[in-house]
């Protein structure tokens, strides 16, 4: 892998535009929403539990791509 590679991964990525900012809260927002849907839809369960967890990583993976490649 390249260096530059490694390093826009872990090197700390500020939300220094308004624009990416509001990105961000609108990727919490309609994960929330979701979250919040599932949690009433779906019966108490293992899988339940899989699905908000997916949520919570595609929460984190989609605000990692704001910051990494905006």
């Amino acid at each position: 892998m390249e260096i530059s590679y490694l390093k826009n991964i872990f090197e700390f990525h500020p939300a220094d535009t308004r624009e990416r900012r509001d990105d961000h809260e609108k990727v919490r927002y309609l994960c929330l929403e979701l979250a919040q849907h599932l949690n009433r839809l779906l019966p108490e369960c293992h899988e339940k539990k899989r699905a908000i967890d997916h949520l919570d990583d595609c929460c984190k993976d989609s605000n990692a791509a704001i910051a990494r490649h905006s």
